[in-house]
C-alpha cells in the first residue's frame, strides 16, 4: 500500500510523463510539417524544371555583320538580332562584332557578354531577374552601337572565318556562328561581284587557302547566313553554293536552309 504522499507523488509523476508525451508529439507533428513545406517547396522547383525537360547545354553565339558601303537598309540586321537575342538562355555567351577591311588585323567586339546561370537552390530569383533585365537592355545597346561605326569599303569574309575560329577556339559551349551579310566577298583578293563563281573557282581558292595554311577549322559550329543577296537569282545562288562548300572544308555546319535573305530556322 502506497502512503497518501507517494500516492500524490505517483499522481504528480504521471501528469508530468503525460505532459512530455504530449510534448514530445506536438514537436514531432511539428516538425514532420516543416519537413512537409520543405519538401513541397522544393517540388514546387523541381517539377517544373522536369516538365518542361532538360535545358539545352550553354553555347557561345558568335554574331559577325556587314557593315560595307553595299548595306542599305538594316532591317534584315534588327530582326535577326532580335531573334538571336530571343534565342539566348542562362549560361550562353553572345559575341557581337563587324566585318570590315580590317576584321582580322583590327578586331574589336561590339560586345562580349555570358549571361549568369541561375540555380533555383541558392540564387535569388528577383536578383537574377533584375541583373538579366540590365544585360537585355545592354545587348539591344549593342546593335545601335555596331550599325553606327563608319561605313567599310571592303567585306573580308574569308578573314571573318579565320578569326571565328580564334574566337571558338577552347569553347565547351555549343558553337554557332551567324554572318550577317550579303556574302559578296570584296577583300585584297577576291572580288565576288566581278568574278564567275564556278565550281573550278570554288575548288581553286579553297586549294589555294589550304597550301597557305589559312583555311579554319570550325570544328562542327552550326552556322547561319542573313541578308544573304545578289544582283541576280543565278548569281546569289552561285555565292551560297561557294559558302556552302568552303564552310563544309572549314569543318563548319552550313546546310542550305540556314543561309538566305533572312535569319531562317534559328535555334534557341
Amino acid at each position: 500500500m502506497f502512503r497518501a504522499g507517494e500516492k500524490s507523488l505517483l499522481r504528480g509523476s504521471r501528469r508530468t510523463t503525460a505532459w512530455v508525451e504530449k510534448w514530445a508529439e506536438s514537436v514531432l507533428c511539428t516538425s514532420l510539417r516543416l519537413r512537409t513545406v520543405v519538401f513541397v517547396a522544393m517540388l514546387a522547383l523541381v517539377v517544373p524544371a522536369c516538365q518542361s525537360g532538360p535545358a539545352p547545354p550553354p553555347k557561345i553565339v558568335l554574331v559577325f555583320m556587314d557593315i560595307s558601303g553595299s548595306v542599305r537598309d538594316f532591317t534584315v540586321y534588327r530582326d535577326s538580332w532580335a531573334k538571336i537575342l530571343n534565342g539566348l538562355t542562362d549560361g550562353d555567351r553572345i559575341v557581337l562584332a563587324r566585318i570590315n577591311a580590317e576584321t582580322l588585323t583590327q578586331f574589336r567586339p561590339v560586345l562580349d557578354r555570358e549571361l549568369p546561370g541561375f540555380h533555383p537552390l541558392t540564387d535569388n530569383k528577383l536578383r537574377h531577374e533584375k541583373q538579366r533585365k540590365q544585360i537585355q537592355q545592354e545587348l539591344a545597346q549593342a546593335l545601335d552601337q555596331a550599325l553606327a561605326a563608319p561605313r567599310s569599303s571592303k567585306t573580308d569574309i574569308l578573314h571573318t572565318l579565320t578569326l571565328a575560329e580564334k574566337i571558338f577556339h577552347d569553347e565547351k559551349r555549343r558553337r554557332i556562328l551567324v554572318l550577317v551579310s550579303d556574302m559578296l566577298e570584296d577583300s585584297e583578293e577576291y572580288n565576288f561581284e566581278r568574278l564567275q563563281l564556278t565550281d573550278d573557282f570554288t575548288r581553286r581558292v579553297i586549294a589555294e587557302q589550304k597550301k597557305k595554311g589559312r583555311l579554319p577549322d570550325l570544328d562542327g559550329a552550326k552556322v547561319y547566313v542573313a541578308g544573304a543577296s545578289a544582283k541576280s537569282a543565278n548569281k546569289a545562288l552561285d555565292v551560297q553554293q561557294f559558302w556552302l562548300a568552303y564552310c563544309k572544308e572549314a569543318s563548319a555546319d552550313l546546310a542550305p536552309q540556314n543561309y538566305g535573305p533572312a535569319l531562317m530556322n534559328f535555334e534557341k
